[in-house]
């Protein structure tokens, strides 16, 4: 901008001058546009200065002339012996360090999930918005149209590039595509408010559509890849979800997905159902699509307050320790004692002071809730399974909501035992069985089915619980999957982690009894009626390259097992 600016001024400055020597050659020129004044000039000037001194600044802290490196292939490139290469040095200036050789996981398109994501529902329209902006007669329109677009495009290509050279990096076009897309929401309404369409009817309806399919698609990735949307300010599905989260007894996860329907859904009706013209049928239909764009504007109120007061203070129930301190606190009477295991960084000291004492082992965790007096023990998540197998003595766990650590007591009192394991993991032979088999049934000399307990008809597509009764004769070593397959007029499955994979089968050892329930939704309305075998096994691996677990029992030629190590334990009749 600086240097064409210097150029039309120096055209200018000729075409005066020779102006003033034979005005004749002035006939018919004008002053260039913004040649009027070199106040523009001087500030597009200064900024042209500006940026080429941080480019330079960051150049010299990034980079290095250094001679070229033997023996590399393909040989670095060089410029009369000297080769350009970041010395993967702390900068300053950038807050990074430059890295020598690229992050090949990070491909082009890195961003785009942060940036559907991080824009949900209305991110949808940002191309659009820019689009129209671009086309529009407006000048000031347009204007903002070709600074948004500029803005985005290169902080997408900035993105892209730290992505690869520095780390994770967020995504700096959030501010312009809002700004594109309030604009352009902001111009229609305008336009429609002087009975006048900005954009005609046909596109409007496509508009109006594409945004509520498009968020209900992308809603339906939220829910299936939670993870990206918790580690969004970290990168990659390094913040699990915590799928036990609950608001008002539904899914926290399904508000994000509810919330952005009725904004999408609301737009679209604004966008589909406006009718220029002065009958009552069209005033009617304004009124429609003023109200439904005062709902989507409301919602998406609501959704930013969700984000902010709902989202973040929910979940920390689940990433953060304090809800367990807290319900220790509130729990704890004179003579109870806490104790801790593992590494929870400074939440002992903060949220318990010096009353907490700390363990290194199991072991002193399982001594410790041997005491007569009541004890409080956090834990890590992943000790519950062989915890369970040590302790002999009755314990419970009172608090499961964290993603990384648990809350036991030797003790319910004043509360709930919450212990996922209770009723799934037994030392002794369990009770109920309602249906055994004939012969016995094991895979691999490991697991044996003891019996199970399923009803008899079902209605299609309704869903119904099967329980399995496991016996464990030796390790099982290797994590496994159940497999639950009805076979009839057409195929539907239950396969599943066992006990919802609180404690994989690897961690299964001989003594133990496995009482597996699982929900199966028996098919759909469009599956025949009629008997349908149940065929039951364990695998590993996914499709096309899995393996069942070997039977051993029954023997090879049953007509209760198949060639693939399937088992047949009964049927159902779907209704």
């Amino acid at each position: 901008p600086a240097i064409g600016a210097l150029v039309r001024r120096v055209r200018q400055t000729a075409v005066d001058l020779a102006g003033v020597i034979s005005p004749r050659s002035k006939i018919g020129r004008a002053a260039l546009p913004g040649g009027d004044t070199g106040i523009e000039q001087l500030k597009a000037l200064v900024a042209t200065i500006a940026v080429f001194a941080l480019v330079s600044y960051l150049a010299y802290q990034l980079y290095d002339l250094r001679p070229p490196y033997p023996g590399m292939m393909p040989p670095q490139r060089s410029i009369l012996g000297t080769v350009v290469a970041a010395d993967g040095c702390w900068s300053s200036a950038l807050g990074g360090i430059w890295k020598p050789d690229d992050d090949l996981k990070a491909v082009f398109d890195s961003t785009f999930e942060q940036i559907a994501y991080g824009t949900f529902p209305w991110g949808i329209l940002a191309p659009l918005a820019m689009a129209w902006l671009l086309r529009s007669s407006t000048p000031g329109h347009r204007q903002l149209g070709g600074l948004t677009l500029a803005w985005t495009a290169a902080a997408w290509i900035a993105g892209e590039a730290f992505s690869r050279k520095v780390g994770f990096t967020i995504w700096a076009g959030f501010p312009p595509m809002a700004i594109a897309i309030g604009a352009w929401f902001d111009a229609i309404l305008t336009e429609r408010r002087a009975q006048a369409t900005a954009i005609p009817a046909g596109p409007t309806l496509l508009v109006g559509l594409f945004v509520a399919l498009g968020a209900l698609d992308l809603g339906k990735d939220l829910q299936s890849f939670t993870e990206r949307l918790t580690s969004l300010l970290v990168g990659s599905d390094a913040i699990a979800f915590a799928t036990k989260s609950r608001l008002l007894l539904i899914p926290t996860r399904a508000w994000i997905l509810i919330i952005g329907v009725l904004i999408a859904f609301s737009f679209a009706i604004a966008m589909m159902v406006w009718r220029p013209g002065e009958d009552a049928r069209a005033a009617r239909y304004r009124k429609l699509a003023t109200r439904a764009a005062a709902v989507s504007i409301a919602c998406t109120i609501v959704m930013a307050a969700f984000w902010s007061f709902v989202w973040h203070p929910h979940l920390a129930v689940n990433y953060s320790s304090k809800a367990m301190f807290d319900q220790v606190h509130d729990l704890k009477q004179q003579g109870d004692q806490l104790v801790v295991m593992g590494d929870m960084g400074d939440a002992p000291t903060s949220y318990a002071g010096k009353d907490h004492e700390k363990v290194e082992t199991r072991e002193q965790i399982v001594a410790a809730l041997g005491r007569t007096n009541r004890v409080f023990a956090i834990t890590p998540q992943t000790e519950l399974c062989t915890f369970h197998r040590e302790m002999r003595k009755p314990y419970f766990v009172l608090d499961d909501r964290n993603l990384r650590s648990i809350l036991l007591s030797n003790r319910v009192d004043g509360a709930i035992d919450k212990n996922p394991l209770r009723t799934s993991i037994l030392h002794t032979e369990p009770t109920g069985i309602t249906t055994r088999p004939k012969v016995d049934i094991i895979w691999d000399k490991k697991i044996q089915l003891l019996g199970w307990s399923i009803p008899e008809v079902v209605d299609r597509g309704a869903k119904f619980e099967v329980k399995m009764f496991y016996k464990i004769l030796n390790p099982v070593t290797s994590a496994w999957t159940s497999l639950m397959h009805f076979d009839g007029g057409a195929r539907f499955n239950g396969d599943h982690k066992p006990i919802a994979d609180r404690c994989p089968t690897s961690t299964w050892m001989p003594g133990d009894y496995i009482i597996d329930t699982h929900t199966v939704t028996a098919g759909g309305t469009s599956f025949s009626r009629g008997k349908y075998e149940l065929w039951v096994g364990f695998f590993t691996g996914s499709n096309p390259n899995w393996r069942n677990m070997p039977v051993s029992a029954p023997s090879t030629g049953s007509a209760m097992r198949d060639t693939v190590d399937r088992v047949k334990i009964t049927s159902i009749v779907l209704d």
